[in-house]
């Protein structure tokens, strides 16, 4: 079963995306912010995505992301999707900057949500199994 990261500080968009994700059948662990979002990874190194929260107490998003992507074995790339109300161009560097798969902005739209979750973990199968 296809294991996913939330970090997200607001209990109701928790749910929801949990709600939303076992639905289809993935493995959730939900965490409130950053900080705890980075300890679950330390605990849990087969997830295969990281989806945070932007705006969070203790460690913000690009700092968990940050902090995950420094932590991974050398090879190893874990996609991370953020979620955020943030559009601005600094905002956006950033991200590319740090390699995220992708951004989706708030309010939360399940169906795009989902549609964008699937495509980061297909991709992400297809560059370990080239050819398949």
């Amino acid at each position: 079963m296809t294991k996913v990261l939330i970090a997200e500080d607001s209990e109701t968009q928790r749910n929801q995306l949990r709600d939303i994700l076992e639905n289809e059948g993935y493995e959730v662990i939900v965490t409130e912010d950053g900080e705890a979002g980075f300890n679950a990874y330390k605990q849990h190194t087969d997830v295969s995505l990281i989806i945070s929260d932007y705006h969070m107490p203790k460690l913000d998003g690009l700092g968990f992301m940050t902090a995950v992507k420094e932590d991974l074995p050398e090879g190893r790339d874990l996609p991370c999707l953020m979620l955020t109300t943030e559009s601005s161009a600094e905002f956006k560097r950033k991200t590319v900057h740090l390699g995220l798969k992708g951004v989706v902005l708030k309010p939360i739209d399940a169906n795009t949500f989902l549609s964008c979750v699937k495509m980061i973990l297909v991709s992400s199968e297809q560059r370990k199994f080239p050819g398949k």
